[in-house]
């Protein structure tokens, strides 16, 4: 019987990866006094729909349907949405937002970008259920 693989879990995988490096290279680049630009957060995105795909052909032994590719990068989108504004709330505490909506929705649309970009390359590369 073949099983239906759960979406939303890789979803959350994506989270709990996309959180953990936050924290950890934060911390690290906070603690070796880095000056750093964007470029930190598009590696991480990356990283984190990188080791989602990498998981997912290594549990499902294929690669994404178009179904399920598409789903995914909706769930991921809504999953870096909510932990931007959490964290935006949590840690800006700025909730006077007048003036700041264009780059908030920019910084979004940025995020939602890398994240198709990121799923995308993997029908790109050779399935890493081959590795395995």
């Amino acid at each position: 019987m073949d099983r239906k693989p759960t979406i939303p879990l890789y979803v959350v995988l994506f989270a709990v990866v996309y959180l953990l490096l936050v924290f950890v290279l934060g911390y690290a680049i906070t603690w070796l006094q880095i000056e750093t630009s964007g470029w930190v957060n598009h590696f991480i995105i990356l990283a984190a729909t990188a080791t989602t795909t990498f998981w997912f052909t290594r549990r499902e032994k294929r690669n994404f349907t178009k179904s399920e590719r598409v789903e995914i990068v909706v769930g991921s989108i809504l999953a870096d949405i909510t932990i931007q504004v959490c964290s935006a709330l949590l840690f800006i505490m700025d909730l006077n937002l007048n003036n700041k909506w264009l780059g908030i929705l920019s910084i979004l649309a940025g995020h939602a970008l890398l994240i198709v970009i990121g799923y995308s390359l993997s029908k790109k590369i050779p399935l890493a259920a081959n590795a395995a």
